[in-house]
């Protein structure tokens, strides 16, 4: 009997050394042996003898890890494979982050190798995974796209006159759409990331961007605190 299914994970995926040593030590409880490849933001394929070689590998700049592949192997026989991938989205910031393929001889090996999964991947993913998920982009999109069809129906029609106010107007839509951009691709992907590999020197590029991430909560967090408060005083004593 030979029992064959796949399985995605859709939530953020916090990796560090450790973590992937974990990963390993669980993922051969299934194989003999672990084949390990990655792809870099440059879409260079690079081939690790071991995962040791993997995790030492100059994680940083052109040279960042996007994607890595683990496949189990028992003698020749491909047993699983797992492909683990950052990605950045247009409507969403990422859908899968994990996509794993795998063929068991039992149902039993089969709830077995998904549950040890599922219960590492728990481990590392991250509290902001569903802020995260998001992207300013997808939001303004959807919601344009919602009171276009609204007004629509309700025979509201635009009125596109060429003047200067309506070229102006264009000019202001297209500025925004690259802020926008600019947010999403440049600093919200950073502040959350869908996978963040972190070893080498991934991690202290990682541990800026949670600070920033940080530092932008508590600012908002305190505003907001000293405006809820300004505002009770001043109805206090206006009465």
């Amino acid at each position: 009997m030979k029992i064959s299914g796949s399985w995605n994970y859709r939530k953020a995926l916090i990796l560090s050394v450790d973590r992937m040593k974990e990963f390993n030590s669980i993922l051969l409880n299934f194989c003999e042996r672990i084949e390990f490849t990655a792809t870099t933001k440059k879409n260079r394929n690079i081939q690790f003898e071991t995962l040791d070689e993997m995790l030492s590998f100059d994680n940083f700049g052109e040279r960042r890890l996007q994607e890595i592949q683990l496949v189990g192997y028992i003698n020749y026989q491909r047993i699983f494979g797992i492909i683990i991938k950052d990605t950045n989205g247009k409507l969403l910031h990422y859908y899968n982050t994990l996509e794993c393929f795998y063929n068991f001889k039992n149902f039993d090996d089969e709830t077995l190798f998904l549950s040890k999964i599922k219960h590492i991947l728990r481990k590392s993913t991250p509290n902001y995974w569903l802020v995260g998920k998001f992207s300013f982009w997808g939001a303004m999109l959807t919601g344009t796209v919602t009171n276009t069809i609204v007004a629509y129906i309700t025979g509201i029609r635009p009125n596109f006159q060429m003047n200067l106010l309506f070229i102006v107007s264009i000019a202001i839509v297209c500025g925004i759409l690259w802020l926008i951009w600019l947010l999403d691709n440049k600093i919200y992907y950073n502040v959350f990331p869908a996978v963040a590999f972190l070893w080498e020197e991934e991690v202290a590029r990682y541990d800026k961007w949670q600070k920033f991430r940080s530092n932008i909560f508590w600012n908002v967090f305190v505003a907001l605190i000293i405006g809820l408060i300004g505002t009770v005083i001043t109805k206090s004593i206006l009465g």
